[in-house]
């Protein structure tokens, strides 16, 4: 041993000290906690803890029994090299599941059910879903998130349980489906205006899926999807299909090939249908809506994403009613109302509040000439309420 060596090990040597063990025993269990791991089911690794923050290291024997911590200069000894840390990287894959403290990543065609690493884990609700691209590595058979890597796009609204905390619905999604159906439960044109601004807000294409269209005797005369007219208007894709008859399946399919898309709409207007139409053999579970008041059941009660025969990935939501929106923005706003941003350029005034009550109002002009629905301007007035 020459001196170099000698002196790092005395170095070490020193650490090892009643005070600075403690600490490092109740933050690794903190994060063992966390993590939702139960003692013995799987070894906390002290090298990586180690390499990370020094703080963390602490062993466990066996069977869940705390050992004696290991000396730190014979774990520094034991670390590995550059080269095995780039071969213990793992693979990338993208998550298709979540539950507590776990998740399931589909790498290359086939499926892993993963563990959390313990950082990953204190994040999760915030900082995992659907849809990410995760880095996994692999130990004793068992497969472990070890990070995520940085996202290009978030469909997000407000948590249900903390509106200050955002919840994001699918990661790196390229396209947004707001599904609704012609009946049972009907369309809802606010809702899809709210999905639709969260899609600008994301930064991705929207468009309308109606559902049901079997159950209309005349599609070109029909009460329900004239409602959807403006939308056609102003750019926005609209997609008549029926899951039962499976009408429109295959313009739909055309749509997502190729791409990420995330399907969000109303309890009981047939996402889950959908799905399993253009994924044959998939058979998940559907349910009716309900005949006293027509509204759906939530038979779709987390996010997962599913790989089409077709080419392109679909992630599925649980059903909702209400749409609240995670901190939206005047651009976002007005990339969502691309006819009523182009019209506002010629507005008398820069500040002009369209259609209350100021004169020389490009917009009003353009609904009274019928340029633009007075519906788009009312659903554009509501959602400028709630701008941050």
């Amino acid at each position: 041993m020459n001196h170099d060596e000698r002196k790092l090990r005395k170095a070490l040597q020193e650490l090892e000290v009643g005070h600075e063990l403690k600490k490092a025993n109740r933050k690794t269990a903190k994060l063992r906690r966390a993590a939702g791991e139960r003692e013995g089911e799987e070894r906390f690794d002290a090298r990586l803890a180690l390499k990370s923050d020094p703080e963390t290291l602490e062993d466990w024997a066996p069977g869940g029994r705390r050992a004696r911590p290991r000396s730190l200069a014979v774990t520094v000894t034991q670390l590995p090299t550059v080269a095995d840390a780039e071969d213990a990287a793992g693979r990338t894959g993208m998550v298709s599941a979540i539950a507590v403290g776990c998740c399931r990543v589909l790498v290359d065609g086939e499926e892993f059910d993963c563990r959390l690493a313990p950082a990953v884990a204190l994040e999760q609700r915030t900082g995992l879903a659907v849809g990410d691209w995760v880095r996994l590595r692999e130990r004793g058979g068992m497969h472990r998130v070890e990070s995520v890597l940085p996202r290009r796009s978030r469909l997000a609204r407000p948590d249900p349980h903390n509106p200050h905390l955002e919840r994001v619905l699918a990661a790196n999604v390229d396209l947004v489906l707001i599904a609704t159906a012609l009946r049972a439960p009907g369309v809802k044109p606010g809702l899809i205006d709210r999905v639709l601004l969260a899609a600008s807000a994301a930064g991705v294409e929207g468009a309308v899926v109606v559902n049901k269209v079997d159950l209309s005797p005349d599609l070109a005369h029909d009460e329900e999807l004239s409602t959807l007219e403006p939308l056609r208007a102003a750019g926005v894709r609209v997609l008549e299909c029926s899951a039962r008859t499976e009408q429109g399946l295959e313009a739909l399919a055309d749509l997502v090939a190729a791409q990420t898309a995330v399907l969000v709409g109303q309890s009981g207007c047939g996402k889950t249908s959908l799905l399993n139409a253009l994924s044959p053999g998939l058979g998940r579970r559907v349910g009716a809506a309900r005949e006293s008041d027509g509204k759906g059941r939530h038979t779709t009660t987390s996010s997962s994403l599913q790989a089409l025969a077709g080419g392109g990935f679909l992630i599925d939501t649980p059903g909702v009613r209400q749409f609240g929106l995670w901190q939206p923005s005047a651009e976002a706003l007005a990339a969502a109302f691309p006819e009523i941003e182009l019209a506002s350029a010629s507005c008398r005034f820069r500040d002009c509040r369209h259609g209350r009550g100021e004169r020389g109002c490009a917009v009003v002009a353009a609904i009274e000439c019928g340029a633009i629905p007075r519906s788009r301007l009312d659903s554009f007035l509501r959602l400028s309420s709630v701008l941050v």
